[in-house]
């Protein structure tokens, strides 16, 4: 048996958060998790610190905690005894009293087979739901409902613990400016944690860089950067939206070795096709950290449009400028304005974007 519990460090004073004395079991039956071996409780608001052990035999295994006196979002890791270095996280949840049970597959349910407690229910109908939408409806209508679903959700009565996994798990889909608000609304014992004062930054970047959201004043106009060509010549993203050629840059981040990035390539290719001579230029940011990497992808698939690479994998200044927090991304600039009229902009929703701007 094992009690958790965490000091947090808020504005010089050391905080005690507030026990629960409650209890909390994970029992675990996952299809997929076969052979004997350790599976591991780990924090991952607190750098995967391992909180607790236990063995597992043909996916059971089952965790007793006394006592809670911290909730956080947590991670199960399995290491098989027979080939150790096999061995991944599998489950996402978050660590608050009741029985929790973690059932399903042991790979397709990594963010939905925990169930058992409010807040784990509540966030495994989410991904739940959210699921379906991307399965029966297109990707324009995908994002309204998603959009909705999470309004009704940040309404709700939330643990601190649930609204900053939310947080965390909404980034790169829901308003920036919207997710600002909802950190202000955590108690500073959550507000003051490493993980959330990391994406306070990142989203304070990213709102600034993201389509204006109804009720916020923010302008989203793009940010200048200068970066190498493929021939090693620095180049200005100003310079691409003041050529009187372009109407609107899309600015594209990818790197050549991203499975979702490659998928993106033939809408890429198909818009700039498109729209070339309509006033569409690409300019492609790449994040290789080897510019011949990037020289030989591009060369391969044909792809004519502008690229930056300077060889420094995510640590390139753009990616702190527009808030990235993973890849593909992408923004749409209106030259005119200078603003970012669209950002995230992907498969069949960007020709439409496109053919409805580029008549």
């Amino acid at each position: 048996m094992r009690t958790i519990s965490r000091f947090v460090l808020c504005l010089g004073i050391v905080c005690l958060s507030a026990c629960t004395d409650e209890r909390c079991t994970i029992t675990g039956n996952v299809d997929g998790l076969k052979g004997e071996g350790w599976v591991f409780l780990k924090d991952t608001w607190g750098d995967f610190k391992v909180l607790d052990s236990v063995r597992y035999e043909n996916g059971q295994f089952r965790f007793e905690v006394d006592r809670i006196g911290f909730q956080t979002f947590v991670c199960l890791e399995y290491m098989p005894d027979e080939n150790p270095d096999d061995g991944m996280d599998f489950r996402r949840f978050l660590l608050e009293p009741g029985d929790l049970i973690v059932d399903g597959d042991l790979m397709t349910d990594r963010w939905s087979g925990v169930t058992g407690s409010p807040m784990n229910e509540l966030m495994s109908q989410e991904r739940q739901q959210a699921t379906e939408f991307y399965r029966n409806f297109s990707l324009e209508e995908y994002n309204v409902k998603a959009d909705s679903l999470m309004n009704v959700i940040f309404s709700s009565d939330l643990t601190d613990a649930c609204r900053l996994a939310f947080i965390q798990n909404q980034t790169m889909v829901y308003p920036s400016v919207l997710l600002l608000r909802e950190y202000e609304k955590l108690s500073d014992e959550y507000r003051f944690l490493d993980v959330a004062k990391n994406l306070r930054t990142q989203l304070e970047a990213r709102a600034k860089t993201e389509p204006a959201v109804e009720g916020s004043d923010l302008v989203p106009y793009y940010i200048d950067f200068t970066q190498k060509d493929l021939a090693g010549n620095p180049l200005s993203l100003k310079s691409v939206v003041e050529n009187p050629a372009n109407r609107y840059v899309l600015v594209d981040f990818w790197t050549s070795w991203c499975g979702p990035c490659r998928d993106e390539v033939p809408n890429l290719i198909k818009a700039y096709e498109m729209f070339k001579d309509k006033g569409l230029e690409i300019l492609g940011v790449s994040c290789d950290y080897d510019v011949n990497d990037c020289k030989r992808y591009v060369e391969s698939k044909g792809l004519n449009w502008i690229h930056l690479c300077e060889a420094k994998g995510h640590r390139i200044e753009p990616w702190t400028l527009y808030g990235l927090i993973g890849i593909p991304d992408n923004v749409l600039i209106d030259c005119k304005t200078g603003i970012i009229i669209r950002r995230d902009l992907r498969g069949d929703v960007l020709l439409k974007e496109l053919s409805a701007l580029l008549q």
